[in-house]
């Protein structure tokens, strides 16, 4: 735990339990516990430890009672689990987008109007990608340009008959070069100025 958390084994000796699991139980919170019948003489809490340069790492740890020389002590033996929060993590995002793609399948399949289908899609675009604002245009069948169909998170109001020509704008260059178009930053020198360019 010393190596695992940037201490040397003497700075590590003279910590209290509080100083690395700070957000344990009192000692006398966990004492109660550990006389509970229904929790027995140990039980398993998940803590987090913060290690010398502020790291924060998950911990299973592991808290019993043990008697030793006539006395009562509380011993906490801690575990990292940061790689089975992360596959958790991970797990939990999986099932989290099988479950969008139903939602967005049940809605099309079950709806005439392509609105709802794309509110939907937008909804989950909007939770699973952690993005602020998403729109869906539709390339019209009797011109070269995209026709605004439905958005989500903008601050203002987009123009129902918002129209953007292919090959202009970002939205037309992605659909033009029919590839993902990325712009790091709006706001830098030379970069995109006004709706039509952000389009």
């Amino acid at each position: 735990a010393s190596r695992r958390l940037g201490y040397t084994r003497e700075e590590f000796t003279r910590l209290a339990v509080t100083e690395v699991l700070r957000e344990i139980p009192s000692p006398e919170v966990l004492e109660q516990r550990l006389a509970d019948p229904r929790t027995g003489a140990s039980f398993l809490l998940e803590e987090r430890e913060y290690a010398k340069d502020g790291a924060v790492i998950p911990v299973e740890a592991s808290v019993s009672s043990v008697a030793w020389e006539g006395r009562d002590y509380v011993v906490v033996v801690s575990r990292d689990i940061a790689e089975r929060k992360l596959a958790e993590e991970s797990i939990q995002r999986g099932v989290a987008r099988l479950r969008a793609l139903h939602d967005v399948d049940l809605a099309i399949t079950s709806s005439f109007d392509h609105r709802v289908a794309f509110n939907v899609l937008l909804g989950c675009a909007l939770t699973h990608l952690e993005v602020d604002a998403a729109d869906v245009l539709i390339q019209s069948p009797h011109a070269p340009v995209l026709e605004f169909a439905a958005g989500q998170g903008f601050r203002r109001r987009v123009p129902r008959d918002l129209r953007v020509r292919v090959g202009e704008g970002l939205a037309g260059r992605a659909a033009h070069e029919r590839r993902t178009v990325i712009v790091d930053d709006l706001e830098r020198p030379g970069g995109l100025v006004g709706r039509g360019a952000l389009f």
